[in-house]
């Protein structure tokens, strides 16, 4: 069961059915921090969808960049059988292929509707696919097909991403609230936490469900001071990508920040820092793209007490 995600379901289903009863087709960003449900969210879409007759493509990025080109657009079709789709003529100039390659894929999306095709993790996709993408909300205007993506935005490549595509619609998730984290724990990790629990591990962790799942068993193992291993790899991602001077700013905050859930003032954190403040903002600019820090009011907050720790 979906929980904490109702509208936004109810949105995405909404749209689809209207393009299908319309016989065109729409698309969707859904975008948010690694853990948060992004992909739980489109499953759902999926499995309604699907339980009401239509088909449904599935593919997924990967970031370690070692895939093909067009390597998701490749998994779509193989789920539709239609392989065959990438093959295009040896002799074809390039900008003449990748249209034939366009309207190829295009045909074949469109003779599997009423279709759903999800792109995961988008923002490692390679750039042939974010054009071959881009290039079907054109190609597909009149054919019942929905198009949902799932990207990190606070991922280095998702800045790309979304200036590559536009889409008919963009949701942003962002953590759950206490109430609804209660059971969704309870689903991931078989704890049942009271509103008491509910609410410190909200707070350490911003409500995002992975971050959140990762902190209960690691208290289960009696390693309750530890940053779980799984939220140190998702957020070092992001800190190894920061300019130094970023992150000497950042562990600043960090220890300023201990047990002050107002955040850090600015003029503060710039004499800590050794900086100007005038350079504060400038510093730490990519780290607030990055996800890792807000500031406001003249003063910086992390999101979420995991982020200090690390």
């Amino acid at each position: 069961m979906l929980h904490g995600r109702e509208a936004e379901l109810r949105e995405l289903l909404a749209a689809a059915a209207a393009a299908f009863a319309a016989g065109r087709s729409t698309s969707a960003l859904i975008v948010g921090d690694a853990g948060i449900g992004k992909t739980r969210l489109v499953a759902e879409v999926a499995d309604r969808l699907r339980a009401d007759g239509v088909r449904v493509a599935w593919a997924a990025c990967v970031a370690d960049g070692g895939a093909p080109p067009y390597w998701p657009v490749a998994q779509l079709l193989d789920a539709l059988g239609r392989a065959d789709v990438m093959e295009v003529p040896a002799s074809a100039e390039p900008e003449f292929a990748r249209f034939l390659l366009f309207e190829a894929v295009a045909d074949a999306l469109r003779d599997a509707a009423p279709l759903l095709v999800v792109v995961d993790d988008l923002q490692w996709a390679d750039a042939p696919t974010l054009r071959v993408l881009a290039a079907l909300r054109a190609h597909l205007a009149v054919a019942p097909v929905v198009l949902l993506a799932t990207v990190r935005d606070t991922d280095p490549g998702a800045a790309r991403t979304l200036d590559a595509l536009a889409a008919d619609r963009r949701l942003g998730l962002r953590g759950l609230a206490a109430a609804d984290l209660m059971p969704v724990l309870a689903e991931l990790t078989g704890v049942s936490l009271d509103a008491a629990a509910a609410a410190d591990l909200h707070a350490r962790t911003g409500g995002n469900p992975f971050f959140a799942a990762e902190v209960v068993r690691m208290r289960r193992a009696g390693r309750d001071a530890e940053v779980p291993g799984g939220v140190r790899a998702v957020l070092d991602r992001r800190l190894d990508r920061l300019p130094d001077g970023s992150e000497t700013v950042l562990r600043a905050a960090a220890a300023l920040d201990v047990g002050v859930t107002s955040g850090v003032d600015a003029v503060l954190l710039a004499r800590v820092s050794d900086l100007p403040p005038a350079a504060v903002a400038e510093t730490v600019a990519p780290a607030v793209d990055a996800g890792l820090l807000r500031v406001g009011h003249d003063r910086y907050r992390f999101p979420h007490a995991l982020v200090a720790d690390t």
